[in-house]
């Protein structure tokens, strides 16, 4: 129960496929979103790649491909139907049961709040060295200026 309140009340997609491609787990921010992106009615025991157009069919069975094969990998992806455009880390991991991978158990956050303030912070480091530059630049006359003037009254004495 505590398990299942746990997967139920977060805002991160989960779910896992078996070695068939058949939905054995999800949550219910996995299925809504799946509906609505993929125009569908996702229940536990399809085959998820069927419901899937291309590329999207291609790309999610070669990832679970991986995945099953052993490999444990996390992607970042932008997903430009949506506006503004949404940026989500997914998460591959296989399954193992007495040491055979039996499926894979998928994870999906919503990135796009850190993604966008990555955005951000570049822009304003790029900000910040132009105005740097500008204020070096401008500075360098005057300072030139009066390191001729101290050199003269120097050399003069």
């Amino acid at each position: 129960a505590n398990l299942y309140a746990q997967i139920e009340n977060t805002t991160d997609s989960i779910w896992s496929v078996n070695d068939k491609y058949a939905l054995v787990t999800m949550n219910s921010v996995f299925k809504r979103e799946f509906d609505r992106v993929f125009r569908s009615d996702l229940h536990l025991g399809d085959v998820i790649i069927d419901y899937l157009p291309e590329p999207h069919r291609t790309i999610w069975k070669d990832r679970y491909d991986r995945s099953l094969a052993g490999e444990k990998f996390e992607l970042v992806e932008t997903h430009e139907f949506e506006k503004p455009p949404v940026h989500i880390s997914i998460s591959y991991n296989p399954v193992s049961v007495e040491n055979k991978i039996v499926g894979v158990a998928c994870f999906t956050r919503d990135i796009t709040a850190l993604k966008t303030s990555e955005v951000d912070l570049k822009e304003a480091l790029a900000s910040r060295d132009k105005l740097f530059s500008v204020i070096a630049h401008d500075l360098r006359g005057p300072i030139s200026n009066i390191y001729q003037s101290t050199g003269w009254i120097f050399s003069s004495l």
